[in-house]
């Protein structure tokens, strides 16, 4: 009983989280010691090199200027001006070393724009005259997605799945069905009840022959998935990959820009996508700030290419590996389907471009009855705001969906700031009382919606690699 397997992994995964905390103290104690040395040299170079402040503060004054006319969203200009303003030295010095971006990056954000749109530049304009013949009021946001390098699929049968146990039950029954490759993709992978079904197909479908690779960030993991559970799983023949690990690229944050996409692909015939992640909360097999309400969508056909797609470039932009044998992952499909289906991702490396915030935008500005909005955080800039006071103002019944029992007391906090101006304009806000909405959807009109990791705020439009799928006449 001493040595039982039980107690074993319970004994990994406390392991595992003192490691993890441990980690992300030893990174924030870096950061925090950058800070300081910046401040330091700000203070030395006040004090003892007057020609030196004099030319931080010319160059400050220049930065200014740059900011102001850099692309990009207004907050985060203001943010770094005030910054800069308020400490003339120390301000230029952090951003130079943090909000200025690197040519690296550009060169990176360049490749990933490349690797990503290739497959969609291949398709013909035919989809798009077809769509917009039928859902006209839509065209221009299928179109703008499609200019970007995300292809409109038609041929794809869609499953909606409103809370998490419904998604995993599903996801299980695909997963053992695999007869080629298995892909996952997902911000947190933690271990527990759930991921040990998930772990043990995976292990016995790489005996039949079966490719699997699982791709998980570091951050989103580092209390949840243990060295020796990752050891496991890669002496069992599957191919693991760690996106942006916390240790790297301290100098210049890159911790912010976080991978939380959910994706799921199996023989490139079914994909996942959604707002869950794999944890055991999310399935409801333990309770965490009451009933854990999420959703997710399947897709079966053409559309599947779509996420594919999308989970090979961040597995090639995380490991490096090159596009060779990639057409084995697309199987051709020969058959109809009603509706359309257009699967895309954003990221920091598509910025002052958002695919995501515009599409949310198109769709509250485009909407004609209603727009219904769940996310589990609410934090958006001016412009969003004014999009949905003015649909408001216009008719539209524009409604919000928010938790009522949060996962962070401050997000709440966040989001409650913006409750006297939305409500003032007509927008509508509910909160979910039976525990924690973690569900991003957007539903218009029934006819168009967006299922996807995308949460209303900050974050998931600027600093986090998300995904979701565009989904217009998808009646299931």
């Amino acid at each position: 009983m001493k040595n039982s397997p039980e107690k074993k992994r319970i004994g990994y995964r406390v392991e595992n989280r003192i490691a993890g905390a441990l980690r992300i103290f030893l990174t924030a104690l870096l950061v925090l010691l950058q800070f300081f040395i910046v401040c330091a040299v700000a203070f030395w170079a006040t004090r003892y090199a007057a020609m030196v402040y004099f030319a931080l503060s010319l160059m400050g004054i220049i930065c200014v200027v740059g900011i102001i006319n850099r692309e990009g969203m207004p907050t985060f200009r203001l943010m770094w001006v005030v910054i800069i303003l308020v400490l003339p030295v120390a301000g230029v010095i952090m951003y130079l070393l943090w909000g200025g971006g690197s040519p690296h990056q550009k060169e990176s954000a360049a490749w990933f724009r490349r690797l990503r749109g290739k497959r969609g530049a291949e398709h013909s304009a035919h989809a798009i005259r077809r769509f917009g013949a039928e859902y006209p009021q839509w065209k221009r946001a299928a179109t703008y997605l499609d200019n970007h390098g995300f292809t409109l699929f038609r041929n794809t049968e869609i499953e909606y799945f409103p809370t998490g146990e419904a998604y995993f039950k599903r996801l299980l029954e695909d997963l053992e069905a695999a007869r080629h490759f298995i892909f996952l993709e997902y911000y947190i992978i933690g271990e527990g009840e759930l991921f040990g079904k998930i772990a043990a197909i995976l292990r016995r479908k790489v005996t039949e022959g079966v490719e699997v690779r699982v791709l998980y960030d570091d951050f989103g993991s580092i209390l949840r998935m243990s060295n020796q559970m990752a050891a496991e799983l890669q002496d069992a023949g599957i191919r693991l990959a760690s996106f942006n690990p916390v240790h790297r690229y301290i100098n210049r944050l890159y911790l912010n820009f976080r991978n939380h996409e959910k994706i799921a692909v199996v023989d490139g015939h079914v994909a996942y996508t959604g707002g869950v992640n794999i944890g055991d909360e999310y399935a409801n097999i333990v309770k965490r700030f009451g009933y854990w309400k999420d959703a997710g969508i399947r897709l079966e056909g053409e559309g599947v290419a779509g996420l594919c797609e999308i989970f090979l470039s961040m597995w090639s932009f995380t490991t490096h590996e090159d596009r060779n044998g990639w057409e084995r992952y697309f199987p051709v499909f020969r058959r109809e389907a009603g509706g359309f289906c257009q699967p895309f991702c954003d990221g920091p490396m598509n910025n002052p471009d958002d695919p995501a915030e515009t599409l949310y935008m198109e769709i509250v500005s485009t909407a004609r009855r209603y727009v219904y909005i769940t996310t589990p955080y609410l934090a958006v800039d001016d412009v969003m705001m004014r999009a949905l006071c003015i649909a408001g103002e216009s008719g539209v019944d524009v409604r919000l969906m928010l938790p009522a029992i949060p996962d962070h007391w401050y997000t709440q906090v966040v989001a409650n700031s913006y409750y006297g101006q939305l409500l003032s304009h007509g927008v509508r806000i509910f909160e979910y009382t039976p525990g924690f909405l973690h569900a991003k959807c957007v539903v218009c009109d029934d006819e168009t919606a967006v299922v996807g990791s995308v949460n209303m705020d900050f974050r998931s439009f600027h600093m986090h690699y998300e995904c979701g799928v565009f989904l217009c006449g998808a009646a299931r």
